[in-house]
């Protein structure tokens, strides 16, 4: 077996680069280590092999041993950066950003009222992805954000923090309302019709007539009127108002000042029949023009007792009275009236029995 000798310069040559491959080696770890180096892939590994080779006195290639370190290596992505929010509207902040990283697996994002405190996730995204709105949001708010990305291994440094204000909310005005008949300061009589125009931004929900400060009827279709009997009320001084309401409850009115000036008219009260049992009697009559209806009786005298007054102006009218005392005369008095104070009015008073069980 013959042997060959390695010349000296070879093995120096050798260890020279075996030398080389530690410092290398050793150079690379501490440059994952602080930071100046980033692995290709998170959790994945780096080899770094070296060998040498040299021809004998035979001229015979001899190879020399080769030496590979694998690392191991682990990091989280680079933070993003430039985080800047923009309102859009009273409910929604669109988020930009740039990615410094091509490892991420996905963005997380975080919201709060203050700038330095209570942080939330509120969504993530996938990676590359760089842009994201938030709707839902209060009007006339300031939000803060802050952005991250994250991959297997954990999540970087958070962005800058950035902060936009949602627009105030939309302005919703209130109605707009005439009342455009009858006139303010017009004498009016009969039946007359009230009308009144609205509009608003949103929609119109309903136009409210009031006549004297009460509720007389409600229109919710344009052309909104009301059929106003005048004679059904005093000659004098009335206010008629028109109120209209919004979607939301907004409202708006117009009042007008009316005179009543109706001929003075006189209530007959006419074909009255009364149907008694043991302890009922029931009343019908008729009256020359609408009126209202009251019944009251007595044993003494007519008026002891007196029925409410039914302000339903009719012509025909009937009304019941309860509880009475069977084989018993009892006076009653019939009133009619044209409604409201001091109108015309009539009265029909008679007697009746009650039957014998």
């Amino acid at each position: 077996m013959s042997h060959h000798k390695i010349p000296k310069r070879k093995i120096i040559l050798l260890f020279s680069l075996l030398a080389a491959l530690v410092i290398i080696t050793s150079l690379f770890i501490w440059g994952v280590l602080s930071g100046w180096i980033r692995p290709f892939a998170a959790g994945g590994q780096i080899q770094n092999t070296a060998s040498f080779s040299y021809t004998d006195s035979t001229g015979q290639q001899v190879l020399g041993q080769s030496n590979t370190v694998t690392t191991q290596v682990t990091s989280a992505p680079t933070p993003p950066s430039n985080l800047a929010a923009t309102p859009n509207s009273s409910t929604q902040i669109t988020l930009t950003w740039t990615d410094n990283s091509s490892d991420e697996t996905s963005f997380k994002i975080e919201r709060s009222l203050s700038a330095t405190s209570g942080f939330t996730q509120i969504s993530t995204v996938a990676s590359n992805i760089t842009a994201y709105a938030n709707s839902g949001l209060s009007a006339n708010t300031t939000y803060y954000y802050r952005v991250r990305a994250s991959n297997s291994t954990g999540d970087s440094a958070y962005s800058n923090v950035a902060n936009a204000t949602t627009n105030p909310a939309p302005t919703d005005n209130p109605p707009a309302v005439t009342l455009t008949a009858p006139a303010d300061g017009a004498t009016v009589s009969g039946t007359v019709a009230v009308t009144a125009t609205a509009t608003d931004d949103k929609g119109v929900s309903r136009v409210d007539f009031y006549l004297d400060g009460v509720v007389v009827f409600s229109d919710t279709a344009s052309p909104y009127s009301w059929s106003w009997i005048t004679t059904s009320y005093n000659n004098g001084t009335h206010t008629v108002m028109a109120r209209a309401y919004d979607t939301i409850g907004q409202y708006a009115s117009d009042t007008h000042t009316v005179t009543v000036n109706n001929p003075t008219q006189t209530v007959t009260i006419s074909k009255v029949n009364v149907s008694t049992t043991t302890t009922t009697a029931t009343f019908s009559w008729k009256t020359n023009v609408p009126a209202t209806s009251q019944v009251c009786y007595g044993i003494s005298r007519p008026d002891e007792i007196c029925t409410p007054v039914d302000q339903n102006l009719v012509t025909s009218h009937q009304m019941t009275i309860l509880g009475l005392t069977s084989r018993t005369n009892y006076q009653y008095e019939i009133r009619s009236n044209l409604g409201g104070a001091g109108a015309g009015s009539a009265r029909y008073t008679k007697s009746f029995r009650t039957k014998t069980k």
